[in-house]
């Protein structure tokens, strides 16, 4: 927060996460195997996103969450089903897919709601993007 807000005198650090890949375990295993679950080549891997195809990869529609990855996504698109901020773990839950790019929170959620689908989250050394929101209060003139 010092970068933002020398001497933390005015922002309020309430929410943090990361961005990651999320994936409906079971599902995901059924077609691959063992996963590689060190790197985003579980979703980037133009090979092993075809095989995903018919069960759907879902990405996060949030720009600055996933710019590094914007130029790989032209490769997968034809395996992408949903490129969207909402629903895309819930699409994970109910098994209507099997991997996603999403925030840590919402694979958090996919869990508690996730019915008969295991839900798990990739960790990787290269995680997309950590982040943090915060509270400001404003100085006024003195």
């Amino acid at each position: 927060m010092d970068k933002v807000d020398p001497g933390n005198q005015y922002a309020v650090p309430w929410m943090w996460g990361t961005v990651g890949v999320i994936y409906s375990a079971d599902k995901a295993k059924a077609i691959t195997g063992p996963l590689p679950t060190e790197s985003l080549d579980l979703i980037f891997n133009k090979a092993l996103a075809a095989k995903f195809e018919k069960c759907g990869i879902n990405i996060l529609d949030s720009w600055q969450d996933i710019l590094p990855l914007m130029a790989k996504l032209d490769e997968i698109r034809p395996f992408v089903r949903r490129i969207a901020s909402s629903g895309y773990y819930e699409q994970l839950a109910d098994g209507e897919s099997c991997l996603a790019i999403g925030y840590s929170g919402d694979a958090m959620i996919a869990r508690r709601i996730r019915g008969r689908f295991a839900i798990e989250r990739v960790y990787t050394p290269d995680e997309l993007r950590t982040f943090n929101r915060a509270w400001q209060r404003f100085r006024t003139g003195q």
